[in-house]
């Protein structure tokens, strides 16, 4: 079985793609719910959305999937 890592915060272009890369070489499987991380602007959460996407192979999510 596989670990599922959700992760959120502030700083998308920081903090969370650090967790991110460290989430995906532990082997985790990894969601991050695009509407519960922010960055100082759009262009750089945009950016770090698509390369944990891309890179990590994150599961790029909205907060409502988590309602059931």
């Amino acid at each position: 079985m596989q670990t599922e890592e959700i992760i959120t915060g502030l700083a998308t272009d920081m903090c969370v793609q650090l967790t991110a890369m460290d989430g995906f070489l532990r082997g985790f499987s990894l969601k991050v719910p695009a509407d519960c991380v922010a960055a100082q602007n759009n262009v750089a959460h945009k950016q770090a959305i698509d390369y944990m996407a891309r890179v990590f192979k994150c599961e790029i999510v909205s907060s409502t999937s988590f309602i059931s």
